[in-house]
């Protein structure tokens, strides 16, 4: 998760700044609680799925198998279905937590447009 954590704060937050770095890296790295919520709230949860795939979507094919061991399309695929169980889970819809609407923010605007069109499409959004 360190790696993780490293991607996402050198390669997306400069550009697209939504998150508290200090409070994310301590929930990252130690477990520690964020914004009040339990490391294990599906919200947190939703939140570090769309902080995984952001940091893997900036990497290269190389990268991916030299960093984590497998493809770049592999790992997508995995925290993208770990993103939108989790975000089922928070009940996204009904949800008030800003984490979930951070998640949300960080998953949609790391997505390339395929992506985006199919997951709008499938929640309903036009």
């Amino acid at each position: 998760m360190e790696l993780l954590n490293k991607h996402y704060f050198n390669n997306v937050d400069p550009l697209f700044k939504v998150l508290h770095r200090p409070s994310v890296t301590e929930l990252m790295l130690n477990g520690n609680q964020y914004l009040g919520l339990r490391a294990d709230d599906p919200a947190v949860d939703a939140l570090m799925f769309a902080v995984y795939y952001a940091a893997i979507n900036t990497q290269n094919e190389n990268s991916c198998k030299q960093n984590f061991g497998d493809e770049k399309v592999n790992l997508l695929n995995k925290y993208r279905f770990g993103f939108e169980v989790c975000l089922a889970r928070a009940d996204f819809v009904n949800s008030v937590k800003i984490e979930v609407l951070q998640s949300l923010v960080i998953f949609l605007v790391s997505s390339s447009l395929l992506v985006l069109r199919s997951y709008c499409a499938s929640i309903g959004l036009r």
